[in-house]
């Protein structure tokens, strides 16, 4: 065994080291070598670059969770009701209607805000339409609704 004379002078020589290693690193630092500029070769040659075919891939959906093993439910999507803005009907009435011998073409007399009209069926005045009718009754079409007016 060494003894405490022996240890004692082992690590001064590792002090010593370390500080020689610091005293150098500040030496360099404090002193650095001259850098030698090399100027750069320039190379005239064009090379294309080879492109290779993506590999395309697509992901699945999954039904169940791999790793609680919970199976996924799809949410409905909740469509918000629309309340339908009321539409001013204009005024109708149902005066009769002018048959044909042959009965294959009907007109049907009917007042539009005050303007007496003779309509088919499937014709259209002051955006109302008729839809269909009979010696008692027609049934109108107005901005996408519907309507039963009675003879008077």
């Amino acid at each position: 065994m060494i003894n405490n004379k022996g240890k004692t002078y082992a690590l001064l020589v590792v002090v010593l080291a370390i500080w020689g290693v610091v005293g150098y690193q500040v030496f360099s630092g404090l002193n650095p070598q001259p850098v030698i500029e090399q100027s750069a070769k320039i190379s005239a040659v064009f090379k294309l670059k080879q492109y290779t075919e993506v590999d395309t891939f697509s992901i699945d959906k999954l039904d169940r969770d791999p790793f609680l093993g919970i199976i996924y439910k799809p949410q409905k999507k909740r469509l918000k009701k629309r309340k339908k803005q009321p539409v001013n009907w204009p005024q109708i009435s149902y005066q009769g209607i002018i048959s044909e011998q042959k009965g294959e073409q009907n007109l049907y007399v009917i007042t539009i805000n005050g303007q007496q009209e003779l309509l088919k069926k499937k014709e259209t005045f002051n955006e109302v339409t008729l839809v269909n009718g009979t010696s008692e009754y027609i049934r109108v079409k107005y901005k996408s609704e519907q309507k039963k007016i009675v003879v008077q």
